[in-house]
Order: C-alpha cells, then sequence, then structure tokens
C-alpha cells in the first residue's frame, strides 16, 4: 500500500463499503467514513467494532499503516454487543 492512499473494503451489515483514506489515519477516520459512505449513522460510530474477517477486533486508535494491509484489504464492521439490562 502506497503511503499516500490507501483502499480499505469495510463490510457493513453484510454490504461491502470501498473507502480510500490515508495510511497515516487511525482506522477510526476510516471507520467513521465507512458509515457514513454506506448511510449507517443512526448509531453513534463508537458502537461499531473494527474487526478481521476472522473477528479478530483491532483497535480503532491504531493508525492504518500499522497493519500493512494490502490495497483492499477486507475489514468487518459489527455492533458492539450490549451489556445487557
Amino acid at each position: 500500500m502506497n503511503s499516500e492512499q490507501a483502499t480499505l473494503v469495510f463490510i457493513v451489515n453484510g454490504e461491502d463499503t470501498e473507502v480510500a483514506t490515508n495510511p497515516s489515519q487511525t482506522l477510526r477516520n476510516a471507520r467513521n467514513r465507512a458509515l457514513l459512505e454506506s448511510g449507517n449513522i443512526g448509531r453513534p460510530s463508537e458502537d461499531w467494532e473494527i474487526r478481521t474477517p476472522a473477528g479478530s477486533l483491532l483497535s480503532a486508535d491504531a493508525k492504518i499503516a500499522s497493519f500493512k494491509f494490502d490495497q483492499g484489504h477486507r475489514l468487518v464492521l459489527c455492533l458492539r454487543a450490549s451489556d445487557g439490562g
């Protein structure tokens, strides 16, 4: 992935949302953009977790470049499980 632009694919509610972003930004920025572009704005962005397709939780505060993703790398956004009650 070049240092000027990264393309990530977020799976949001089963639909692919492609996001072009700067690798020096955080995953939080890319997540927020994916939610906006996919029209999923009814819940706060902090309610959405960023996971790998295998289910590993990723830190929203980490820089995209720190993951060394390939162009078009797929990530999953899912709503955080509630604590109940």
